[in-house]
This record gives structure tokens, C-alpha cells and sequence, in this order.
């Protein structure tokens, strides 16, 4: 179901972030939630799966 490319979406994702934006941990965190987030939750096709992936 996935696979090293959405792995590698991720961490474009991250990469494409300007440095000035990301200060603190705590930012770089929220940045990586919401990458993994886009890639793997979007890729959910069935609620009991989506309620698996947010507990």
C-alpha cells in the first residue's frame, strides 16, 4: 500500500519548507505531522482505517 516513494514525498515536502519558517523543534515537528499527514492519511480509503491512522 506504500512504499519508499511516499517516504521520499515526505521529506520533499519538508525540504521545500524555507529555512526562516521552521525556528523551533516544536515547528519542525508540526511540519513533519502534517507532511506524513498529506501523504499517508489522503492515501485512506476506508473509515475504519482512518480511525486506526488518528489513534
Amino acid at each position: 500500500m506504500f512504499n519508499l516513494r511516499d517516504v521520499s514525498k515526505v521529506v520533499q515536502g519538508i525540504l521545500m519548507t524555507k529555512p526562516i519558517s521552521v525556528q523551533t523543534p516544536d515547528v519542525m515537528a508540526r511540519l513533519w505531522v502534517n507532511e506524513m499527514n498529506r501523504i499517508f492519511y489522503d492515501r485512506l480509503i476506508n473509515e475504519e482505517d482512518k480511525d486506526w491512522y488518528i489513534d
